[in-house]
C-alpha cells in the first residue's frame, strides 16, 4: 500500500491508554479505515523513552502519508513530549523535501470549556508543518475534553454528536486528499454542554466524594487533608 493511504496517529498524552486524545484518534482511525485508508497509532511519550522506539517511530512516519496528531493542552501548548518529536523530526528531515506529499492534521483538546483555548497549540502545529514541508491539513480544537470521561468516542453520551460529526468530516477530506473543511473545525469547538452547567460539574463531583466518604465511615473533613513536604511526617491518617 501506498504512503499516500497511510494514515499514522501520534498520540501526545501522557496516559499509557484510556486518553481523551486518543480515543479521538482512534475514532478518527476508525473512519479512514472504512475508507480503505491503513492506519496506525503510536503513543509519543513511550516511543522517545528508547532508541529503539524513536527510530520505530521515525520507520512509521516515512511509511505514512496522512500524519495525525492528537494531544491534550499542556499550559496553552503541546505536550513536551510532542514538542520533542517536532524537533527530532525537524532536524532529521530538514530542507530536504521528503515530507513535501504528506499531509499533517493536527486534534487538541483541552478541559476548559472553550474550544479557542486550543488556538496556540494548533498554531504551533500548523507552524511545525511548514517549517518540515508537511502539507497542512487543518487543526481541530476540542473544548471540554473531560466529558468523554475515558470512553472510546462511540460510546460516549450523545452529547458528543457533534465531535463524531466533526471527525466524519475530517475523515472525509483527509482521504480525498482535501484540506479539513471550516464545517468540521466548526462543530468540533462547539461546546458540549452549556458552559454554566460544567462550571458546576467540579463542585458537584467533589460533593459527592464528601458523601462517599462519609458513607464509608470517613470522619475526617476532607479540607484537612493536604500534601505533606518530602520527609515531612503525615498527621492526617484516613481509617484503615
Amino acid at each position: 500500500m501506498s504512503a499516500r493511504r497511510k494514515a499514522l496517529l501520534l498520540v501526545g498524552s501522557n496516559k499509557a491508554f484510556g486518553s481523551t486524545s486518543e480515543y479521538i484518534g482512534t475514532h478518527l482511525l476508525s473512519l479512514l479505515s472504512l475508507k480503505g485508508i491503513e492506519t496506525e497509532k503510536i503513543h509519543i511519550k513511550s516511543s522517545l523513552n528508547s532508541e529503539e522506539g524513536v527510530v520505530s517511530l521515525l520507520e512509521s512516519f516515512e511509511s505514512a502519508g496522512i500524519i495525525i496528531f492528537s494531544s491534550p493542552l499542556y499550559i496553552d501548548s503541546t505536550p513536551s513530549a510532542v514538542t520533542r518529536l517536532m524537533e527530532i523530526i525537524s532536524e532529521r528531515y530538514k530542507n530536504d523535501g521528503m515530507l513535501q506529499d504528506k499531509r499533517m492534521l493536527a486534534i487538541s483538546n483541552c478541559g476548559l470549556p472553550e474550544a479557542s483555548h486550543n488556538d496556540t497549540a494548533l498554531a504551533v502545529y500548523r507552524c511545525f508543518a511548514g517549517k518540515t514541508g508537511l502539507k497542512w491539513a487543518g487543526g481541530l480544537g476540542l473544548g471540554m475534553g473531560p466529558l468523554l470521561a475515558g470512553r472510546p468516542v462511540e460510546k460516549s453520551f450523545s452529547l458528543v454528536r457533534n465531535l463524531r460529526k466533526s471527525l466524519e468530516f475530517a475523515a472525509g477530506a483527509l482521504a480525498g486528499n482535501a484540506v479539513v473543511p471550516q464545517e468540521s473545525i466548526s462543530l468540533m469547538a462547539k461546546p458540549v454542554i452549556p458552559v454554566c452547567l460544567y462550571s458546576i460539574i467540579p463542585a458537584l463531583f467533589y460533593a459527592y466524594v464528601r458523601i462517599a466518604c462519609l458513607i464509608r465511615g470517613c470522619k475526617m473533613k476532607l479540607k484537612q487533608l493536604r500534601f505533606k513536604k518530602s520527609g515531612e511526617p503525615s498527621g492526617n491518617k484516613l481509617p484503615a
